[in-house]
């Protein structure tokens, strides 16, 4: 086990390293030019426009950075009044949402009232003359740090969504080479032989993979993937938590762990301890035939 966990340990260095630059260079490229075209069609923040804010909802992201204190995305939807999650749909860099006319009178009205008045001094030094700061000069120093800014934080929200999914695809892929169909149930019960549901609430807990086997066996299956052992300890608990939820229901299915990353491996001991089958997403091999037994 102890080369298992050094092999997936070494990958999930070199991935994050090489991946999350490319993201944080994507995020910035992006940023950096929003954030100008923002600043020229608002005559440098003075006056943001609301057919601007529709057209680009991932400036949404760039106000939300000029706010006293930053606020998160989930604050500043908070302090909008649009309902959780809404802003998300904006700030999609491949698949945003357009905001509704009020919905972007929202998020206008709520970065005037928390702007950092630090970051953008013009907007309140009315009695100085132009020559006593340079604002262009300022704007792009701003443009700079804000985009560097948003690049580091998202970056990381990115890697761990793309490492999630590519997790998950490789469960599929084994699922699917071994001859299960991906189906859509809203339960257990509604699996047949042969089938597989991804994402669906077992006992109010959410499996990642519910399988039923050509033999009627239910396997439940939970991926994780952590960066830090501190990380993985917490998973390792809500994995155990929920394995011990879904036999107290389900005493005949099978629990399995797929995991990968940065990994202490007395954690896997304690999940084996506990009864759960741990595979490592690096090396799947064996999946497939557990599943299909």
């Amino acid at each position: 086990m102890e080369e298992l966990a050094e092999e997936s340990r070494e990958q999930e260095k070199k991935r994050f390293v090489e991946k999350c630059a490319t993201f944080q260079r994507e995020i910035f490229r992006t940023t950096e030019v929003k954030f100008r075209e923002l600043a020229e069609s608002s005559d440098n923040f003075r006056d943001v426009d609301v057919e601007f804010v529709r057209e680009n909802p991932l400036t949404v992201r760039i106000l939300r950075y000029l706010t006293e204190p930053i606020l998160s995305r989930d604050k500043f939807s908070e302090y909008c009044d649009v309902g959780d999650q809404t802003l998300g749909k904006y700030e999609d860099y491949e698949d945003d949402t357009t905001p509704r006319t009020e919905t972007a009178e929202k998020i206008i009205d709520t970065f005037e009232e928390y702007r950092n008045e630090s970051l953008l001094p013009w907007l309140e030094i009315g009695g100085l003359g132009y020559h006593e700061y340079d604002e262009n000069a300022l704007i792009k120093k701003l443009q700079t740090a804000i985009a560097y800014n948003i690049a580091t934080s998202e970056a990381n929200t990115e890697y761990r969504n793309w490492r999630a999914t590519k997790q998950h695809d490789a469960i599929a892929g084994e699922l699917v080479e071994a001859g299960f169909e991906k189906v859509e149930v809203d339960g257990v019960e509604d699996l047949e032989p042969g089938e597989y549901e991804t994402e669906l609430n077992v006992s109010n807990e959410e499996a990642d993979f519910a399988i039923r086997n050509y033999s009627g066996v239910l396997t439940l299956i939970e991926a994780k993937m952590s960066g830090t052992e501190i990380n993985f300890r917490k998973r390792r608990k809500e994995m155990v938590n929920d394995y011990n939820d879904w036999t107290e229901d389900r005493s005949d299915a099978r629990i399995v762990a797929v995991i990968g990353g940065v990994i202490n491996t007395n954690d896997v001991e304690t999940l084996q301890e506990t009864g759960i089958r741990v595979f490592w997403d690096h090396q799947l091999d064996g999946l497939s035939e557990f599943v299909s037994s």
